[in-house]
C-alpha cells in the first residue's frame, strides 16, 4: 500500500474526470481504502478517504464497469454480487476487498 502513497492525486482526479472515469477511481481507492483499514495503515487509508470524497463531488449516475463490457446477464450477477462501494460508485464488478493480497 505504501508503494502508492506518492500518487499525485491533484494530478490525476481531474484526467480521471475529463475522461469521466471517476466512478471507476472511486471504487477502486475504495478497495484500497478499505484494505489500508484493514491492515492498520492510518495515512494511506486517510489519504484515500480524501480521493473518495474529492471524486464523490463528481459521481455519475451512468452504470459502469471496470474496463469490461458484460452481458446482461453478467450485468444482473453483478449487481446482485457487487459491494456496498462498488454500488455506490455505480461500477459492476465483484472484486471485494478480501479479495486483495494485504501485500499490496
Amino acid at each position: 500500500m505504501h508503494q502508492f502513497a506518492d500518487l499525485d492525486w491533484h494530478w490525476l482526479v481531474p484526467r480521471v474526470k475529463l475522461r469521466d472515469e471517476q466512478n471507476r477511481l472511486g471504487v477502486v481507492a475504495s478497495l484500497a481504502r478499505e484494505l489500508a483499514e484493514r491492515n492498520n495503515d492510518h495515512a494511506p487509508a486517510d489519504q484515500l478517504e480524501g480521493v473518495e470524497r474529492r471524486l464523490e463531488k463528481s459521481r455519475l449516475m451512468a452504470e459502469d464497469s471496470l474496463g469490461v463490457n458484460p452481458t446482461k446477464a453478467e450485468r444482473d450477477w453483478l449487481r446482485k454480487h457487487r459491494s456496498a462501494g462498488a454500488k455506490f460508485w455505480n461500477v459492476l464488478t465483484d472484486l471485494k476487498v478480501e479479495h486483495l493480497d494485504d501485500r499490496l
